[in-house]
């Protein structure tokens, strides 16, 4: 198997980031946060993912607004959002997290 990767979940249905994590534990790292801005203040401080799962409509932004914030803070990391479909399957996670980081 390939190296873990570090995935960050931005959901704020505590519900919906639960489910994402059960799914990626064990096969990769995985961080949810509930706030797109908490999001945004570890990006500030250097956190770096190799995918960040994003839920349709986060609080507070909406998705192209979460990416261009992104992409103000670090570029390369708007570059790795997938915004996930409202009801995303297991699989379709897996999907998104490998088509993402390369694996």
């Amino acid at each position: 198997m390939a190296d873990k990767k570090r995935v960050l979940v931005v959901a704020d249905d505590l519900g919906l980031g639960v489910r994402i994590r059960d799914v990626l534990m064990g096969i990769h790292d995985v961080l949810v946060v509930s706030w797109p801005q908490l999001a945004l203040d570890l990006l500030k401080l250097g956190g770096r993912w190799d995918t960040i799962l994003c839920e349709p409509r986060p609080k507070g932004l909406a998705p192209k607004e979460f990416v261009y914030a992104v992409s103000r803070i670090a570029a390369d990391q708007a570059e790795r959002i997938v915004v996930l479909d409202p009801r995303p399957s297991p699989s379709g996670i897996l999907r998104s997290v490998e088509a993402t980081t390369g694996s």
